[in-house]
């Protein structure tokens, strides 16, 4: 069940200003067109503004900016779409806890392994050797740990997780179902003679610092020799790749089946639409946007926002793609005036 309050106690546990019925009861969130009038709703997007008048909502999580509908109640802040958020996770009970508590008796555990207070363990996880796991950690089923690796406070692994030997994660990391950390590289030698591929060997780490989290079926390869590094606050989607010794700076975001190849890196704040392609040994420097399906083959020195294939700033691309969209009627102008042209010299030189 959800959890109530009224909107005075809501605010004062966010710490936030509110208008209107401080004693109003709210026990649910909603969207706008479609909340209750027990619920909590937002408004982040000016063009929604003329659904504060017919919203049922109790209250609505607004900025200070936006004009406020006498009769109504709102949370007022800065940033209404992360007041909200917030609202969602006291208001709404977390129904993601495992009915497993502790560790489970199915678990494999290595006697040399380390394991904090207040873990909780799942059925058939497997946990090798000098393995150490802190504080508040919670290892759903199926998850695989290998030897040397390591867990920080308050980390949250989803069913059928891998972490290979020797990765290390922060504190607050997030691995949804079916992560694979550490893999080997995709690095072969070709034989010039007969052609076969001899794979190289990798035996490197992942560091993956605090406040990270990686979405489903994404994998973070393993340095060859050195590390692959996902720095604090980068948030990872379902179906991405990152390669060997890349170097992920702090609060990247990277969406859905985008991928990098190995030794490149990215700077602060720099975020990948859907399908982003990077090539190997480039650099991407802080606070650049790539659209979706932009293709990276060089080095980006500025901030900004780029997209195409290959990658150009965002004006230059858009104005290519006008141009491009203009040929079918250019190209029949062109053989209008070839054969105009063709008539004349036929006239010219009778």
């Amino acid at each position: 069940m959800p959890n109530t309050f009224t909107l005075e106690e809501l605010a004062n546990q966010l710490n936030l200003e509110f208008s209107g019925d401080g004693k109003t009861l709210l026990s649910g969130v909603n969207s706008l067109d479609k909340a209750a009038e027990n619920e909590v709703s937002f408004l982040s997007n000016e063009k929604y503004t003329s659904n504060l008048q017919t919203t049922n909502a109790a209250a609505v999580c607004v900025e200070k900016t936006t004009p406020l509908i006498e009769g109504k109640n709102y949370l007022v802040s800065d940033d209404s779409s992360r007041t909200f958020s917030m609202v969602t996770e006291l208001l709404m009970e977390d129904n993601s806890p495992s009915g497993f508590k502790d560790i489970h008796p199915t678990a494999v555990i290595h006697q040399s392994a380390k394991i904090g207070k207040n873990v909780q363990i799942g059925p058939y996880v497997v946990i090798d050797k000098d393995v150490t796991i802190e504080d508040d950690c919670i290892i759903y089923s199926h998850v695989s740990i290998g030897p040397k690796s390591s867990l920080g406070k308050n980390c949250l692994i989803y069913s059928s997780v891998v972490i290979r030997e020797d990765c290390h994660l922060g504190n607050n990391v997030i691995l949804q179902p079916h992560v694979v950390i550490g893999g080997c590289g995709y690095g072969y030698d070709t034989c010039k003679k007969t052609g076969v591929h001899y794979k190289i060997k990798h035996f490197g780490k992942v560091i993956i610092e605090d406040d990270v989290e990686i979405g489903s079926c994404t994998t973070i390869d393993r340095g060859r020799f050195d590390k692959t590094i996902i720095r604090k606050g980068t948030k990872i989607d379902n179906h991405c790749m990152v390669a060997h010794n890349c170097d992920i700076g702090k609060q990247n975001l990277m969406v859905s089946m985008s991928g990098i190849a190995g030794s490149s890196t990215t700077g602060t704040q720099v975020t990948m639409a859907a399908q982003v392609g990077v090539v190997g040994h480039v650099k991407i420097a802080n606070n650049v946007t790539l659209g979706a399906r932009t293709a990276v083959i060089k080095s980006i020195k500025e901030p900004g926002l780029y997209f195409g294939a290959p990658a150009k700033r965002a004006k230059e691309a858009a104005f290519e793609l006008i141009c491009i969209k203009k040929l079918p009627s250019m190209m029949k102008k062109f053989k209008e005036a070839e054969k105009l042209l063709e008539a004349f010299k036929n006239q010219t030189t009778e």
